[in-house]
């Protein structure tokens, strides 16, 4: 059935918490706009996040691996191709990544995917904000869609293993409306279980 999307209010609680997201660009190189978003919690726990079920388990050494999942315990046949282990990627006070000759960027069939870690903070009369940490929020609070299985939570049951040879969808689809980009990441998902 249809899955229900987290409320937009989700994104704006408390200022000071720590905040890990899996984002996915239009390019092979992490460039240009946000396409969509997924939020990650840093506790080794599964997570109902856009509709999917994820966990993220950190590694003590700047990676993560993040799994998806298709019930509350993260349950996935598939979690050996879909389980991705990510460089996390922070903002510096200009607004630039901080990983080393963009780490943080993980490239699958010509899209990008970073794993980005920030202080979530909300400027306002009673509370100022690190600028890196402004920067932050602002771009989770500007991507498009903030409701996207980039985990790929919706593939974790799939049964058809013949999509080896399926063609990578070209750079027009990728531009076209956010559901067609929720479209082309689960091409990539599928494609990797070839």
């Amino acid at each position: 059935g249809p899955l229900r999307a987290e409320p937009r209010s989700l994104l704006h609680t408390d200022s000071g918490e720590v905040r890990y997201y899996l984002l996915q660009y239009s390019n092979q190189f992490c460039g240009g706009q946000i396409g969509g978003l997924q939020r990650l919690y840093n506790d080794g726990l599964c997570h109902l996040s856009a509709g999917a079920y994820v966990k993220m388990m950190d590694h003590g050494n700047g990676t993560v691996s993040v799994k998806p999942g298709s019930n509350s315990d993260c349950h996935c046949a598939n979690a050996a191709v879909l389980t991705e282990t990510y460089t996390v990627d922070e903002l510096d006070l200009h607004g630039q990544w901080t990983a080393p000759q963009n780490s943080g960027c993980k490239t699958s069939h010509g899209i990008g995917l970073r794993v980005v870690k920030g202080t979530w903070c909300v400027p306002s009369t009673f509370n100022s904000c690190f600028p890196k940490d402004k920067k932050f929020t602002e771009l989770i609070q500007t991507c498009p869609s903030t409701q996207v299985d980039l985990s790929g939570g919706g593939m974790c049951n799939y049964h058809s293993f013949h999509a080896k040879g399926a063609v990578p969808v070209t750079q027009h689809r990728q531009q076209q409306q956010q559901q067609q980009r929720n479209a082309t990441h689960n091409a990539t998902q599928k494609s990797k279980l070839g």
